[in-house]
């Protein structure tokens, strides 16, 4: 029934799953029955539905999984009941083995039959199958050999499968591989069969678990395939197909419990595995002596370097898939340690055949949060073993030998392709084809950190440049708009890509070590800074890959981005990345704040201007949470700086600062952009709160040491103030709205503080006497000027209210003038001078004048403003001269 729904095409995935749930739940299902299941499964993988399609493709794989672990079971049922079965000959045409148990009868007929497969030949067990890749069969292949290596060694029938039908089809599967010559033209009439990355790809895995977990049953292969290995080396060899044998080559090399049993087979074997041993190479010895067995200084340095030109070539292919495997054989090879338990077991192996305990490299496990550790070089080890025979270099030759040399080549290995790599094209933007893709720039970008582990010493700025320069055409790249809804987040989440996590570990990794370095390593800080800051102006203007046109998110939203044309490239969210990048900056200007090289190059500046962009945009910003993170994070800056600032008065170094800062507080509280309309009341009053801390950081933190701050800024200042407690309403809003959203609060912190200092009984100097008596000037001189302007407005409207704007005005006006009286109360007298009460007692008349007001609003107001000058109002001191009144 289940053949005839497939063979309809009804119910497909309802019927995937009922096989899985027959096969999984109990083991009845044998012979062809089991057959039959396994064939439907492959048939609906081969299906136009790709959801049908994948989802048979894992249930495939997870019977072939069963299959072969009812067999392990059945073994372990069996274990100790000792059966003699007939020996097995090599028949290879016949259709089962009459001496296997019944599931073990099952595997061996499913395994031999995909062999078949694989070779393009009719299945005998598999009867109905009408299609097949062999890049699917290779996988099915790898993954049995891989999982279950006991069933082949314990099985003369499997170890027979091995040897004539897995061998002979990978060594025939090989033969494009080895006869191809890339740029050759061969005179032979019939044309060479060029290598197909995939299956090549999938051959060498399956040849590498067949060297890992049967090189001491398939010894004879195991060297064809090693031999087959070493020549994929060759230069003539594709560069894809170098990087993905090197990879396989180093996947051998990094197993100890391996090395042994290949000790002494082949020349090019051993030559091999020295030189991805990376500088371990006495780890694996031939019989000659230790002196003889091991490669020269320069003889390694020059396969040292070889091997890096091969990965360089293969990561700046233009195949994804290469350049990024490429990338994972560089990141192993600068990883090449062992974890204890496992080194332990190796030593033993080592010293079982002859290597010398001295020449094992004692390497340290190596995990998540654990650094790595630079071993004594090859030649320290040497010298040590081998005594006279091998004399230490003087000290200063001695660099020359060390292992530093090998990893400043793959520096700038890794330098010249992250340069290569991430550099926009320069040509016309329809000759665009190939940009490095995310899991590649991000596998690069991770690189570095183990890679400075071995450099850091005489990392200099120069290299530090030009690790940003990577950094930022890195994080620049934009992506395909087919691929972008898998890595792209929704506008709304604040989650960094994998690439942009590598680019802020790269550069913590650098500042932790600047951190506990030499002082003279702190001179790097400022370029640090310098980085960070420029990621985090992409939270307003997003980086430009050359002359490339992107999409970005902010103008486009997730579930928009698949309608993209096909041609187009998306620009990453970058908001995430800035604002991290901030808190970055943040945290470690707390750290550095008093460091000679942060306050000679002028850091704090610098972190001043970048945020002028986003606190000048306010509501402008692509993202509301960035200008709420900038105004906090100016604040905390501040709170650390402005001390040093002041500390440092005399030398100069921060007197460009000063205009700056100004500018920013300008920009911020007075901003050109308007709330959108869709804000609440209360998420206004919240916004409002944010301006009221920066008035009440300016009241504490700088016009309380105006003395030590220069002139034209405290100046500056106080106008702000100024401006902030008259003028504080927006035009956009509505009449219902305009009394909570008039920045009532704000103003009232703007003249309060403007008071506060304008009449402070701690004036001490000539400067701070003069800011005062000029802002309280403008204010007065302002009011006045309000106040006849509605006087005037108010006669000729007639009986027509005069707008609400200018009500509310007048409104604030007065209450200003109240606060202002009450302050001339409890101010010294002696603190006032003769022009300010002038300017005072000229407002009375004006406020008189008001009194025939038709606003009831207005009227009390006027009524409060009015009443304080009755303190002030003294019957004149009689003066007697001469005798005489």
């Amino acid at each position: 029934m289940l053949w005839q729904l497939m063979e309809n095409g009804l119910e497909e995935l309802k019927l995937l799953q009922t096989v899985l749930v027959l096969l999984t739940t109990n083991t009845v299902v044998h012979d062809e029955v089991l057959s039959k299941a396994i064939v439907l499964c492959f048939r609906l993988h081969f299906t136009k539905d790709n959801i049908t399609n994948n989802t048979a493709a894992a249930t495939v794989r997870q019977v072939v999984t069963v299959v072969f672990e009812r067999m392990v079971a059945e073994d372990e049922r069996y274990q100790g009941i000792v059966e003699h079965p007939p020996p097995v000959q090599g028949n290879t045409n016949r259709r089962s083995v009459s001496t296997l148990r019944p599931s073990a009868k099952d595997a061996y007929m499913l395994f031999q039959d995909l062999c078949q497969l694989v070779n393009a030949d009719a299945p005998y067990w598999l009867v109905g199958m009408t299609e097949m890749t062999r890049t699917f069969g290779l996988e099915l292949l790898e993954s049995v050999l891989n999982d279950f290596p006991g069933v082949f060694l314990q099985h003369q029938e499997f170890s027979f499968l091995l040897k004539e039908r897995v061998c002979p089809l990978v060594i025939k599967l090989f033969s494009p591989n080895i006869k191809f010559r890339q740029g050759s033209s061969s005179a032979s009439p019939a044309p060479v069969e060029k290598p197909y990355f995939p299956i090549c790809m999938r051959l060498l895995r399956v040849v590498s678990v067949l060297i890992k977990h049967f090189y001491s049953l398939l010894v004879t292969e195991c060297e064809i395939f090693l031999s087959l290995l070493v020549k994929f080396l060759d230069g003539e060899k594709p560069q894809w197909l170098r990087a993905v044998a090197v990879e396989s080559v180093h996947r051998l090399c990094v197993q100890p419990h391996l090395l042994r049993c290949m000790v002494g087979k082949t020349t090019g074997v051993t030559v091999c595995l020295k030189l991805l041993e990376n500088g371990n190479a006495a780890n694996c010895q031939s019989r000659t002596p230790p002196s003889s067995c091991c490669v020269s200084a320069g003889d390694f340095f020059e396969a040292w370097e070889v091997l890096l030109n091969h990965i360089q070539s293969a990561a700046l292919s233009k195949n994804n898939e290469v350049s990024l495997a490429a990338l994972k054989s560089f990141q192993e090879i600068l990883q090449i340690v062992t974890p204890v338990r496992d080194w332990d077991k190796a030593g033993d192996a080592f010293t079982a055949i002859g290597v010398p305990p001295v020449l094992i490299d004692p390497l340290s496990a190596y995990g998540p949060g654990r650094p790595l550790v630079r071993s004594d070089s090859l030649v320290e080890r040497l010298t040590r073993y081998n005594g006279a025979e091998l004399q230490a270099p003087p000290p200063g030759e001695e660099s020359a030998l060390e292992d530093s040399a090998l990893w400043w080549s793959a520096w700038n290995t890794w330098y010249r392709t992250g340069t290569d790599s991430t550099r926009p094209p320069s040509g016309p933007t329809e000759k665009f084809s190939f940009i490095p893709s995310q899991p590649f720039l991000t596998a690069l970008i991770q690189i570095f950190p183990a890679l400075y582990q071995h450099i850091k010493s005489n990392f200099s700025m120069e290299d530090l440049k030009k690790l940003g320069v990577i950094l930022h055409g890195a994080v620049s790249v934009p992506i395909s708009s087919d691929a972008s809804p898998f890595i792209l987040p929704s506008y709304t989440e604040a989650v960094l890509t994998s690439l942009q996590e590598a680019v802020l570990t790269a550069l913590d990794v650098l500042q932790k070590a600047i951190c506990v370095g030499p002082e003279n390593l702190q001179v790097m800080y400022p370029a640090i800074f310098e980085q960070l800051l420029l990621f985090v102006e992409f939270s307003c203007k997003p980086p430009q890959y050359g002359r490339m046109e992107t999409k970005h998110v902010a103008n486009a939203k997730y579930n928009q981005i698949q309608l993209f044309a096909p041609a187009e490239w998306v620009a990453l969210n970058y908001v995430p990345f800035a604002e991290r990048s901030l808190e970055v900056v943040v945290d470690l200007y707390h750290k550095t704040a008093c460091h000679k090289a942060v306050i000679n190059e002028k850091v704090l500046q610098n972190i001043i201007k970048t945020l002028r962009m986003p606190l000048g945009l306010k509501y402008a910003c692509p993202s509301e949470s960035t200008w709420k993170l900038a105004v906090s994070s100016l604040l905390k800056v501040l709170s650390i700086g402005l001390p040093v600032a002041r500390q440092h008065a005399s030398s100069g170094k921060f007197d460009t600062m000063w205009p700056e800062l100004a500018n920013a507080f300008e920009d911020f509280l007075f901003t050109k952009s308007t709330p959108p309309d869709n804000v609440s009341i209360q998420e206004f009053q919240k916004n409002e709160a944010i301006d009221v801390e920066v008035v009440q950081l300016i009241s504490t933190e700088i016009l309380p040491f105006a003395n030590f701050i220069p002139k034209d800024f405290v100046g500056q200042i106080m106008a702000m103030l100024n401006k902030g407690s008259i003028h504080s309403q927006s035009p956009s809003f509505t009449e219902a709205e305009i009394d909570v959203r008039m920045r009532e609060e704000f103003s009232k912190v703007c003249f309060e503080t403007l008071l506060q200092f304008s009449f402070s009984n701690k004036v001490s100097t000539p400067q701070e006497g003069y800011i005062s008596r000029m802002a309280l000037s403008v204010l007065l001189k302002r009011s006045q000027d309000v106040l006849r302007r509605y006087v005037e407005d108010e006669r000729l409207s007639g009986r027509c209210p005069l707008p609400r704007q200018q009500v509310t005005e007048i409104i604030f006006v007065l209450k200003a003038i109240s606060t202002l009286m009450d302050s001339l109360k409890k101010t010294q007298p002696e603190n006032v001078d003769g022009n300010t009460w002038a300017q005072v007692i000229a407002l009375y008349p004006t406020l008189v004048e008001c009194i025939t007001c038709s606003s009831t609003e207005v009227s009390s107001a006027l009524k409060e403003a009015l009443g304080p000058f009755k303190d002030f109002m003294q019957p004149p001191v009689s003066r007697v001269q001469n005798g005489e009144s």
